[in-house]
Parts: structure tokens; sequence; C-alpha cells
């Protein structure tokens, strides 16, 4: 860079930091604090610690419970501490490693996640998150991987309003 150049960018600095700065939300995904078992309330809690505005419960396991009088609840503390909520149910895809039969089919998984997600949330959610995975091998284009996709696909079709 050129003297001239470098004297030209230092005069337009004021112009630059004068521009409003989008409104960015920060957070994070409760899958990489999943170690330490806390529920809605313990990561609405840590967000605001942190100075976030942004949680992003990727597993219904995440709520304490799925009742709506729960849900409401993590909704009106989320509202008071400022922080935005967003669903997921994980992996929606039987025929998955990482699938949990445990959670219900498919098509209750992305039910259970969308009314958790529109439900907890000061705002409601207009997506839910989820897998569909084949364990380790993320990004592989097997045979199974497009199988695993075009599973889930459908469910998430069958459950689309």
């Amino acid at each position: 860079m050129q003297r001239r150049h470098f004297l030209q960018t230092l005069a337009a600095a004021p112009l630059l930091a004068a521009a409003p700065v989008p409104n960015i939300r920060l957070g994070f995904d409760t899958y990489s604090l999943r170690a330490f078992g806390w529920k809605s309330f313990e990561l609405i809690d840590y967000a605001v610690a942190q100075g976030l505005d942004t949680i992003q419960f990727s597993s219904l396991d995440d709520f304490a419970s799925l009742e709506p009088a729960h849900l409401k609840q993590v909704a009106e503390r989320a509202a008071r501490a400022g922080i935005t909520i967003d669903g997921g149910t994980g992996c929606i895809c039987p025929v998955s490693k990482s699938w949990t039969a445990k959670l219900g089919t498919p098509e209750l998984q992305i039910t259970q996640g969308l009314e958790a997600g529109i439900m907890s949330a000061p705002l409601p959610c207009a997506a839910i998150w989820a897998t569909v995975t084949i364990g380790r091998r993320r990004n592989s284009w097997s045979v199974a991987w497009i199988l695993q996709f075009k599973c889930s696909a459908k469910c998430a079709r069958a459950r689309k309003t």
C-alpha cells in the first residue's frame, strides 16, 4: 500500500465508524454445552452472564418439560433477559445412527420441536433445527446419506404447515 492510499483510507475512518452496525445476534447452540446437563433456565442464565442474546436449543431434552406451562415460563424468562430462542430437535431420520427412537417418530419430534420453539420463544421462531447424519460421516455423499435425506425430507413435509 502506498502512503497516499493509506492516508486516504485513514481520512475515511470517521465515516466508517459512524456507519450503522447491523443487528447481528450472538449466542450459542446448546449442543456445545451439553456436557453440563443444563436445562432451559440454566442455559438462559448462562447466556445472560456471557452477554449473549440468542440460544439455539438443539434438542428437546434441553427443556426440563415440554408442557405448555413450562414452555411459557421459559418464554417469559427469555423475554425478561432479552434472549431470542431458536428451536431444534436433533436427528429426525430413523435410518441414521444418530436417531433416538425413545423421543418418538420423526413426525412427533418435528411437531414437538416446532411447538417447543414457538411456545418457548419470546418471539415465535420461524424455523426448527434438525439433523440428518450417518454418525461421524456427516459429509459422506453415499447412497445411505441420500436415503436418510429423502426420509427426513418426507417426514418434514408431512409436518409442513
